[in-house]
């Protein structure tokens, strides 16, 4: 799993033909409602992976859409996987679900 900070690297989503790869800038644009800032960049690529996971729930919580799962990696540390949650999203049918939430 891509934990760049300054890229928009795969978080892989679920295993059917409607998947799609969302990006920690993905994430945040869909809860905060903006892009994030140098700085926040900066202050999440100086994270631990532990704080960086409690930080990716928090976003999927307040997107309110994502779905999470710990997953062990193969170099042994946990990562926190996020997708769009389609069977939970009030925008099961649009194609980027979520999206009227980012035009609010």
């Amino acid at each position: 799993m891509n934990t760049d900070a300054s890229s928009s690297g795969p978080a892989r989503t679920s295993t059917d033909d409607a998947s799609c790869c969302l990006g920690f800038r993905d994430l945040f644009l869909l809860a905060r409602r903006r892009a994030w800032t140098p700085d926040e960049v900066r202050l999440f690529a100086s994270l631990t992976q532990p704080e960086r996971n409690e930080w990716v729930r928090r976003l999927a919580n307040e997107a309110g859409c994502i779905a999470t799962e710990d997953r062990l990696g193969s170099d042994g540390v946990i990562y926190t996987a996020f997708w769009i949650d389609r069977t939970n999203s009030p925008h099961s049918q649009d194609p980027l679900p979520c999206s009227s939430a980012i035009s609010r």
